[in-house]
């Protein structure tokens, strides 16, 4: 029984992290875009 719920623990843990990263690499795919647009706007 503890041992299951362990396994649980962990695959919430990595979910978690992959979900963190995935939040943190939209965030900067906007603004890496949206600094595109704004340099392209310049010329």
């Amino acid at each position: 029984m503890l041992k299951q719920s362990k396994e649980i623990l962990v695959l919430q843990l990595k979910s978690l992290v992959v979900y963190q990263f995935l939040d943190t690499f939209n965030k900067l795919e906007k603004m890496v875009k949206y600094d595109f647009k704004k340099k392209f706007e310049v010329y």
